[in-house]
């Protein structure tokens, strides 16, 4: 890995270490549904108010304006884990527990193998989404499969995998944090879940 690719490597590396929290969001939800909420909708605001804050009126927020631009994609605003808490939101309102965990393993655990991978070693692109690869795509199915078949079994963990696949490489961009737990928490809800 040359040098450029290895600070490319480290920034995305930690950027997926920030989806972690989201399982503790999701567990926190589970005993207190209406702090867990609450909580997440105070972090919406603040990322937007620093946001704007920065871009408006050129005022910076000492650490967090410092961490956020570390960890951002481009100086524009940054969907991404915007997104990310709006799911877990949605998630956590709306639909049964296992069906927002399985969502949720996904954007944490397979969403990171998959960057990280990808990378690493995908070095042919998935023809529909240039910055999607095989490699990549192929690390979410494996860890999507391994994170859900001791939750909910064999077939359904088989089919999460091969659907949250599918979303994930889709060329939707910073889309993919609610799209990806969304689509899969529905699909598990739909096809799987037995109250």
């Amino acid at each position: 890995m040359e040098c450029s690719s290895k600070a490319v490597f480290k920034k995305e590396f930690f950027r997926k270490l920030l989806h972690l929290p989201a399982l503790f969001f999701l567990l926190l939800g589970n005993f207190y549904l209406k702090t867990s909420v609450v909580l997440l909708l105070l972090l919406l605001l603040i990322y937007s108010a620093e946001y704007l804050m920065r871009r408006i009126f050129q005022k910076e927020t000492p650490f967090l304006t410092d961490l956020i631009t570390r960890l951002r994609r481009s100086p524009q605003f940054d969907f991404g884990p915007f997104f990310l808490a709006l799911s877990l939101i949605l998630l956590l309102l709306f639909l049964p527990m296992i069906s927002a965990l399985c969502g949720t393993l996904l954007i944490v655990v397979s969403d990171a193998a998959a960057a990280w991978a990808g990378l690493s070693f995908g070095t042919h692109k998935i023809f529909y989404s240039q910055k999607k690869s095989y490699v990549g795509s192929f690390t979410f199915f494996v860890s999507a499969f391994l994170c859900l078949i001791f939750l909910i079994g064999f077939y359904p963990a088989l089919a999460l995998s091969l659907f949250g696949c599918l979303l994930e490489s889709l060329p939707v961009g910073q889309l993919d944090n609610l799209l990806v737990p969304l689509g899969v928490a529905l699909f598990h809800c739909l096809l799987f879940y037995q109250a």
